[in-house]
């Protein structure tokens, strides 16, 4: 395990750890069984058109289920901060610019979190409300929406993940060597 966030006790860390792994257990596992169904789902759309006889609902449950696959990635990537940042500009900025890069990102992609959730809950209420379904499976809207505010949340605890357990992913301690 990696040198941890100062100010956090020793047996506070393997209960944290062990938080987040159960945690990041479930979009894991979602993703896993969304990929799944997206090989399903295309190779039963090739097969139809191949046999002349395309099954309709294919290609909606494909892009629903990739959109999932979407949003679940852009929450999961945090943890590991495997985003996108701009690194090669830190060595020409002064040492107290230097120093804030790190916490400059935390609250910039916390704060965009903050408004993917509530532009993701506004979504799910307003598919709720006006009852919208997908065209070819009829399934509520807001079972797609979902995703949204769901990705915004893992990437909030993601983040946090990086913040106490990997501070140096993003540049808040060097690894040890």
């Amino acid at each position: 395990m990696s040198e941890a966030a100062p100010g956090l006790r020793k047996e506070t860390l393997p209960r944290l750890e062990a938080i987040f792994r159960m945690v990041n257990k479930i979009p894991d596992y979602l993703a896993g069984v969304g990929v799944g169904a997206v090989i399903v789902t295309v190779s039963i759309q090739i097969l139809g058109r191949w046999l002349g006889r395309p099954a309709p609902w294919t290609e909606e449950a494909t892009r629903f289920l990739f959109i999932w696959l979407v949003f679940l990635g852009i929450g999961s990537g945090f943890r590991r901060a495997e985003s996108a940042r701009v690194t090669v500009f830190l060595n020409y900025l002064p040492g107290f610019l230097k120093r804030l890069a790190p916490w400059i990102y935390v609250v910039s992609t916390v704060g965009f979190f903050i408004f993917m959730f509530v532009t993701g809950v506004q979504l799910v209420s307003q598919q709720v409300r006006m009852r919208e379904l997908g065209s070819a499976l009829m399934i509520p809207m807001w079972l797609v929406g979902l995703c949204v505010p769901l990705s915004a949340v893992l990437g909030i605890l993601g983040v946090m993940e990086s913040i106490f357990l990997r501070p140096e992913l993003i540049g808040l301690r060097r690894a040890e060597k």
